[in-house]
Parts: C-alpha cells; sequence; structure tokens
C-alpha cells in the first residue's frame, strides 16, 4: 500500500501546483494610486470611490485620503476600463451622538457637488498597461 499513497501525493502535489499556475484575477486588476489637493492644498482626510461606467467592466473600488494621497493595491484594485470618480471629505468628520439610539448628526460635505457620487463629472480610465496614477484637484 505504500506505493499507492507515493502516487496519491505526487498526483496532490501536481494539482496543487497546476492550480497556482493560472491567472489567478481574470479581471486583470490594476494598483492605482494618486493625489488629491483640495483649494490648492493637499487635501487633508477624505475618502475616493472609483464606479464603473460599465458595469459589466468591473466592481467599484475606493481608498481612503490621507495627506492628499490615496493608494489601492492591485488585489483590490480596477480592471482596466473608465470609471467615475468620487471624493468626499466631511467638514470635522461629525460629532458622536448624545444619547444611545440617536442619530449621528450630518457632518457639512466640504467637497463640490461635481466631485461626488452619482454627481459627479470626473472620470479616468485605468489601463492595463500604464502607471494609473491620477492626480486631481478640487476647487
Amino acid at each position: 500500500m505504500t506505493w499507492r499513497w507515493r502516487v496519491c501525493a505526487v498526483v496532490l502535489i501536481a494539482a496543487l501546483g497546476l492550480g497556482g499556475c493560472g491567472k489567478s484575477d481574470p479581471l486583470g486588476r490594476q494598483a492605482v494610486s494618486g493625489t488629491v489637493n483640495f483649494q490648492g492644498k493637499p487635501l487633508d482626510q477624505g475618502s475616493i470611490l472609483f464606479t464603473p461606467l460599465d458595469p459589466k467592466q468591473g466592481t467599484p473600488a475606493g481608498a481612503t485620503i490621507q495627506g492628499g494621497k490615496f493608494s489601492i493595491p492591485a488585489q483590490k484594485g480596477l480592471a482596466p476600463g473608465k470609471y467615475r470618480v468620487g471624493i468626499s471629505s466631511p467638514e470635522g468628520g461629525g460629532a458622536a451622538p448624545e444619547m444611545p439610539g440617536e442619530s449621528e448628526p450630518t457632518a457639512k460635505e466640504r467637497i463640490p457637488p461635481e466631485w461626488r457620487g452619482e454627481t459627479s463629472k470626473q472620470e479616468i480610465t485605468v489601463s492595463k498597461d500604464g502607471k494609473n496614477h491620477f492626480e486631481f484637484d478640487v476647487k
């Protein structure tokens, strides 16, 4: 029976080895990074969201903006294609509720509507061969 275990071990190792040879990401996600300036200075804090213009193209991805910089690694990155850019930066980050069960006060958004969510007019194109580093200047 020893030879059977050896054969099984060889088959298992070969199967595991071949499983790792294929491309693990069928979308071909790309790392994306960049800078965000707000009123001429690096945006202190906020978030950025990239939404595919064609929903069949990929999935949305986002990142936190700190000190005017953001970065999304390839594992969580964007498939090549066109994306709408949404940037958000609430003023002061909002205050905690005073009593349990109370809703949190809504913080005033500093970013103009043409840069936010579904109303954003900003677009980028992610390339499979490019650097995919983007710079945004929000006025």
